[in-house]
């Protein structure tokens, strides 16, 4: 293989590797505010439909009376708080995205590859898994109002 071939080959791969980035820093950039609206939307939608359904139940007197009021509002933040780490995630991962999209890549006597940036990328990994454990804290929340309120 000759040394201008070579070369060739390595353009289309670095105008690949920029491309790519450059669509998914677009696509990560889309889904921040869809992934955290919806997320806040499916979880306190199931939150107050369980608030309503179990203060139905027993009537909204016994639910003041009891200490599961304090579940729901500890439920609803867990909620609130899922929605927050979602969005630092995608907006995290847009930033990775963008960073590696760096126009370096498309000169021939650039560098390989952009090392990217770790401490963004372990701050959407840690947003990530944090969004997965509030969310399954807000819906525990549930059961455990139930189990306050209906004894």
């Amino acid at each position: 293989m000759t040394d201008e071939r070579r070369l060739g080959i390595r353009d289309v791969q670095r105008r690949a590797v920029y491309d790519f980035n450059v669509q998914h820093a677009a696509l990560a950039r889309r889904a921040q505010s869809e992934a955290g609206r919806w997320l806040l939307t499916a979880l306190l939608l199931v939150h107050l439909a369980g608030l309503l359904l179990l203060a139905g139940a027993q009537g909204p007197e016994a639910l003041m009376r009891t200490s599961a009021q304090w579940t729901f509002v500890l439920g609803a933040g867990f909620a609130l708080l899922a929605g927050l780490m979602a969005w630092i995630n995608w907006t995290a991962t847009a930033i990775v995205h963008t960073e590696w999209a760096d126009v370096r890549l498309l000169d021939p006597d650039g560098p390989d590859e952009i090392d990217g940036p770790r401490l963004k990328k372990a701050a959407a990994n840690a947003s990530y898994l944090l969004a997965i454990v509030f969310s399954l804290l807000s819906l525990l929340a549930l059961p455990l109002a139930a189990l306050l309120l209906l004894g």
